[in-house]
């Protein structure tokens, strides 16, 4: 799993790949599109389909173009030019999160309890990393400014 956490515009994640909690590599789980700048959690091969199909769009039927005609194992944060936030889960239709801040993965408890303490998202996400196993590696971050 992962932590990815949204506070004021910017939308944090971490790198670290992980099989039962133990350290397989790293690697890329945002990205900035023409629409949204995304953060995907979850089996790592159905974050980077997913990251891959909203960079081209995200329409639905363009769904199996990516290998993702199924339910995927992902949890992810989309954010708009406007702000809003929506949540994509395995069925990948997005629903609005009307939160001043939010996180998703095995690290989001540690996460929020942060951000309500009045941590940056960049800094929720290194707390999380401190507590959950799944959570580490280098913490990147993403904003429309």
């Amino acid at each position: 799993m992962t932590t990815v956490a949204f506070k004021k515009g910017v939308l944090a994640f971490d790198s670290k790949i992980s099989t039962s909690g133990d350290l397989s590599g790293y690697g890329l789980k945002g990205k900035k599109t023409a629409k949204f700048i995304v953060a995907a959690c979850g089996t790592y091969e159905d974050c980077c389909a997913f990251l891959d199909w909203m960079e081209a769009g995200g329409k639905q039927d363009d769904r199996k173009k990516f290998g993702i005609d199924r339910d995927l194992n992902i949890s992810a944060l989309a954010i708009n030019k406007k702000g809003t936030v929506f949540q994509y889960d395995g069925r990948l239709y997005p629903y609005k999160i009307d939160h001043k801040f939010f996180a998703i993965g095995s690290g989001s408890t540690y996460a929020v309890g942060a951000m309500e303490a009045g941590a940056s998202a960049i800094q929720a996400v290194k707390i999380a990393a401190r507590y959950d196993s799944n959570t580490g590696g280098t913490i990147r971050s993403l904003s429309w400014s």
